[in-house]
C-alpha cells in the first residue's frame, strides 16, 4: 500500500465526486484512481463515487514548506525593509500570473517561455517598459538565489537584453503647479467633516509636499522617526537600500503632523516610537478592531485623488507627482540642485540617493525653500 494512503471504513461519511473541485489521476498500488482536494486533504475515489481513503501527500506538503522557507530566506537576504516588501509584492504578482494561466508554480519547472509570457502580459496591461524590466529583474534575482543555494540546477528564465522591452517615450510624470498644490492643502485642512480623517489626510499631503518623499517611504515611517535635531524638527526617512536621511519640516507640515498626533492621542490611539506613523482611521470590516498597522498603498492613492478631484485638477496625479511637484518647486525657488538631491534621497542629481550625514547640515537643507 502506498505509504501516503490511509484507507477509511465503508460507513465513514465521504463526499461525492460531483461536489468536489477538479480531479486528478493518481496511481496507488499500480491502480489508477481519482483524487481531489477537500478541507486540506486529498481524497481518493474508486468506482461509484466511493471514497476509498485519504492520500496525505506528505512529500508534497514538505516540499511546499521548504519552498516557503526558501522564499522567506530570500526576502530576508536584503537589508532594506522597502526592498523586501517590493520583492514580496513582485514575486506574488508573478505567481498570481502563473496561477491565472495554469502555468507551473514550482520554481524547478519555470522556463524562459514563462518569463516571456509574463513580459508580454505586462505589456498588454500597459506597464511602462522600465517597470516591466524591474518586475522581471525580481524574478531573475530570486532564481539566481535558488541556483546559488543549489535548490535549482540552473536559472533557465534569464532573458537577454534584446528580449527585454526597450526604452520608450514614457508619459512624463505630471506635477502640480504651486497654486494647485496650495489648493489641495487648503482643502485637506478644512474640507472633511470628520475630525480624524481631516487631520489624517492633511498630515499626509503636507508631508508629501514638504519633503518630496516616496510613497513607500511614507508608509514605512514610524512614530520615532519624528523628532528634533539641534533645535530643528525633522522626519527621518528610510530610503532605498536602507539609507536614512533626515529632512527638516516646514512650519506648515510640522503643525499638520503635530495636530494629527494630538488627534490620535485624543482618540486613545497614541502613536508610540515603534508604531507606524500613519495608521488607518477606520476599516470596511466591522470585525477589524486592530488598526495599529501601516496604511495600504491604495488608501494613499485614494486620498490624493480625492483632493485633486475636489480642487478640479483633471490631470493624472500620483504620489510620485507630488514628489515631482516638490522638486520642481524647490528648484524654482532657487534651491541648489545638490541640496535638492540630498533631500530627495538621490545619489546624484541624475540618479538615486544620498542622505544628510551630519546634523549641522540640516539648517542648510533645501526643505527651508518650500512654502508648502
Amino acid at each position: 500500500m502506498d505509504k501516503n494512503f490511509r484507507p477509511i471504513s465503508q460507513n465513514h461519511p465521504s463526499p461525492k465526486i460531483s461536489s468536489l473541485p477538479a480531479m486528478e489521476s493518481v496511481f496507488i498500488d499500480g491502480i489508477e484512481l481519482l483524487r481531489s482536494t477537500l478541507d486540506g486533504q486529498l481524497w481518493v475515489f474508486g468506482e461509484k463515487e466511493l471514497a476509498l481513503g485519504i492520500s496525505d501527500d506528505r512529500e508534497k506538503q514538505q516540499e511546499q514548506r521548504e519552498r516557503a522557507s526558501t522564499l522567506l530566506e530570500f526576502l530576508l537576504s536584503s537589508n532594506c525593509e522597502v526592498t523586501r516588501k517590493n520583492y514580496q509584492v513582485e514575486l506574488k504578482n508573478f505567481l498570481d500570473f502563473l496561477s491565472e494561466f495554469n502555468l507551473p508554480l514550482e520554481e524547478k519547472k519555470w522556463e524562459k517561455l514563462h518569463l516571456i509570457a509574463y513580459r508580454d502580459h505586462l505589456k498588454n496591461l500597459n506597464y511602462a517598459f522600465k517597470s516591466i524590466r524591474k518586475k522581471i529583474s525580481v524574478v531573475n534575482s530570486y532564481l539566481n538565489y535558488l541556483e546559488d543555494r543549489g535548490i535549482i540546477f540552473k536559472n533557465r528564465c534569464t532573458l537577454k537584453k534584446r528580449e527585454l522591452p526597450r526604452d520608450q517615450l514614457v508619459r512624463p510624470t505630471n506635477a502640480l503647479t504651486d497654486e494647485e498644490a496650495f489648493a489641495i492643502l487648503d482643502l485637506a485642512a478644512t474640507h472633511h467633516p470628520n475630525e480624524q480623517l481631516r487631520a489624517f489626510h492633511y498630515a499626509i499631503l503636507s508631508l508629501f509636499l514638504s519633503t518630496g518623499m516616496r510613497k513607500s517611504e511614507l508608509l514605512s515611517l514610524r512614530g520615532g522617526d519624528y523628532g528634533e535635531v539641534d533645535g530643528i524638527f525633522c522626519i527621518k526617512i528610510l530610503g532605498k537600500g536602507g539609507k536614512i536621511r533626515e529632512v527638516p519640516l516646514t512650519e506648515r507640515s510640522k503643525q499638520a503632523l503635530d495636530d494629527y498626533l494630538e488627534m490620535m492621542k485624543k482618540y486613545e490611539r497614541k502613536v508610540e516610537c515603534g508604531d507606524p506613523l500613519f495608521q488607518p482611521q477606520m476599516s470596511d470590516d466591522k470585525n477589524d478592531s486592530d488598526l495599529k498597522r501601516e496604511c495600504s498603498r491604495v488608501l494613499i492613492d485614494r486620498i490624493i485623488q480625492r483632493y485633486c478631484t475636489l480642487a478640479g485638477i483633471k490631470k493624472r496625479i500620483s504620489p510620485h507627482s507630488l514628489r515631482a511637484t516638490t522638486i520642481t518647486h524647490l528648484r524654482e525657488q532657487g534651491a541648489d540642485i545638490y541640496a535638492i538631491a540630498e533631500m530627495a534621497g538621490h545619489a546624484s542629481p541624475e540618479t538615486t540617493k544620498r542622505y544628510i550625514k551630519r546634523a549641522d547640515l540640516l539648517s542648510k537643507s533645501a526643505a527651508f525653500k518650500s512654502r508648502f
